[in-house]
């Protein structure tokens, strides 16, 4: 028996959530037994495929031996947002908080790091200056740490000019 694709799943979820909607507005709006009848009968109609042993998408008891699952398959709901929805709260807030604090860490490593190049150039050029015997390996450190020697000042070039 194949897997329930995600898109089904979803279709599945939105009619129900709709379902329950409505359902809440009948009742809100009570006006006999008749609507919550149709109501309840279209919750049940529409719950009944969600209540199926093909939903574990994770599930590889339906696979034959050696197969591996899809990526559709393998897709997992990380803990923090399943308890987001637990305790009522949206999950796109967490997704935005998460984005929002993956920012500030890539910007605080980004500073950390063009102050650390900055550090490597004054060290080279400060080691250059300081002690001439070092020159070419302060330059040979400055190149296989991705900075570039010829804008590091204390450094001759070619013409021999210093930069």
């Amino acid at each position: 028996m194949a897997p329930v694709p995600l898109k089904t799943l979803d279709d599945d979820l939105q009619r129900v959530i709709q379902d329950f909607y409505s359902l809440s507005v009948a009742v809100h709006d009570f006006k006999g037994e008749a609507p919550l009848t149709s109501y309840l009968k279209d919750l049940f109609q529409h719950l009944r495929p969600l209540n199926n042993p093909r939903l574990p998408l994770a599930s590889t008891s339906h696979l034959p031996t050696g197969q591996a699952l899809t990526p559709a398959q393998q897709t997992s709901i990380p803990p923090e947002i399943i308890a987001y929805v637990d305790s009522g709260r949206n999950p796109d807030i967490y997704t935005r908080e998460f984005v929002e604090l993956v920012q500030k860490s890539n910007q605080f490593l980004k500073g950390r790091t063009e102050a650390l190049a900055a550090f490597r150039d004054t060290l080279a050029r400060e080691m250059a200056s300081g002690m001439p015997e070092l020159k070419d390996e302060a330059r040979r450190v400055v190149e296989h740490t991705g900075g570039d020697p010829g804008k590091v000042g204390g450094f001759e070039d070619e013409v021999g000019v210093c930069l």
